[in-house]
């Protein structure tokens, strides 16, 4: 009589808890049975048999489970361009289902947080897909698929996201000259909608805090508004403007903010004084020069000369010469520099007259009537 038989698998005993199961199919028949035969069961067995007087035979064979041919890929993924703000798919089949399916992204590896989103179509179908297809999303993908016999394939593709154009200036800003108190636009056009508009001026990015004000007039058109022109506003200014691709524009122009010229209110008037008096050549103009100066002759007085060069107010300025003598018989002109670059220069003259010493009192004589002229001068009377 046999007892149970023991069997072995690459000379190793096997256990009720491995996979291959032995059976008695009769007294005299026995089985190793092996289910799900995979490509690990491929080895060398043997039984050993045992009968009741301790004699012992065997027997031994090699098991090949024939493994169906590595996972191939039936097609592959392709190069791939997509516009902007679609959806890029990236697809793969393959001769068998996969054990595992990974995606890469220029070498590395794609996580479910990412924004690329692995799918399963069917069993040997699987795709990547990119929404919102963006400029970030230009890049070389690779898909590696491992098969339960541990054999892998993959493909590789690019996938290029088509941007639009660059956004342009259509029509840029231009020079600007305004009269003052009045309100200036500076005004932009583009290829198309930007992402951002920032201005400049003076190389300082314009806040919501300032006085310029920027509007958004359409979509491609923009402008930056100055209300109440003043002195102040006139200077360079910039707009930069960045699309949705981070592409970048930008125009820049002048403004000039034109003030009112200074006028002359009151000129200068031939004086005649006797001599030993102090004569006074006065004046008036309509705002605030920046520069006021005389001349004798047509030589610029210095602070070191006789006669007294006085500012009365802000308007008003005086030339005095104390002791009026004969040596001061001469033509006199004023010269105002106004504060701004577009008032006119104007200039006023005037004649002093020595008298005889026994004359008494001052002989005014308005010499000039105030007229649209730029200069008046007179010549000294013998």
């Amino acid at each position: 009589m046999l007892c149970f038989p023991i069997r072995y698998k690459n000379g190793k005993e096997i256990a009720p808890s491995d996979k291959a199961q032995p059976k008695k199919v009769a007294d005299n028949k026995y089985q190793l049975v092996i289910p799900d035969a995979g490509k690990d069961d491929t080895a060398d067995y043997k039984v050993v048999l045992t009968d009741d007087d301790g004699n012992t035979a065997e027997s031994g064979c090699a098991l090949t489970v024939k493994l169906p041919g590595a996972i191939e890929i039936v097609k592959g993924l392709e190069d791939t361009t997509v516009p902007r703000k679609e959806t890029g798919t990236l697809e793969i089949e393959t001769s068998r289902p996969p054990k595992q399916v990974k995606w890469y992204k220029n070498g590395k590896e794609i996580s479910p947080s990412d924004k690329a989103q692995p799918k399963k179509v069917a069993e040997n179908k699987y795709q990547l897909v990119i929404p919102n297809a963006g400029k970030d999303d230009s890049a070389d993908y690779k898909v590696v698929l491992t098969d339960e016999d541990g054999n892998t394939a993959e493909s590789s593709c690019a996938l290029t996201v088509k941007l639009p154009e660059a956004i342009k200036i259509v029509k840029g800003l231009e020079d600007t000259t305004i009269p003052q108190k009045q309100t200036g636009v500076l005004e932009i056009e583009t290829s198309r909608p930007p992402k951002q508009v920032k201005w400049y001026k003076n190389g300082k990015e314009i806040t919501p805090s300032d006085k310029v004000q920027p509007k958004k007039v359409a979509d491609n058109k923009y402008q930056l508004v100055i209300p109440n022109a003043a002195k102040e506003d006139t200077a360079d200014y910039k707009v930069v403007l960045t699309d949705d691709d981070d592409n970048t524009a930008e125009s820049s122009c002048a403004l000039t903010v034109k003030l009112p010229a200074i006028e002359i209110v009151k000129g200068l008037e031939d004086t005649t004084v006797p001599s030993g008096k102090k004569a006074v050549l006065e004046v008036e103009t309509s705002k605030p020069p920046k520069q006021v100066k005389w001349y004798k002759n047509g030589k610029e007085l210095a602070p070191s000369d006789k006669p007294e060069m006085k500012k009365v107010n802000d308007t008003k300025h005086q030339l005095v010469i104390p002791d009026a003598s004969e040596e001061d018989t001469a033509d006199y002109k004023v010269r105002r520099f106004p504060c701004s670059l577009f008032s006119l220069n104007q200039k006023v003259s005037a004649l002093l007259k020595r008298m005889p010493m026994s004359f008494e009192g001052n002989i005014l004589r308005n010499a000039i009537k105030q007229t649209n002229i730029t200069e008046l001068t007179t010549g000294t009377t013998k």
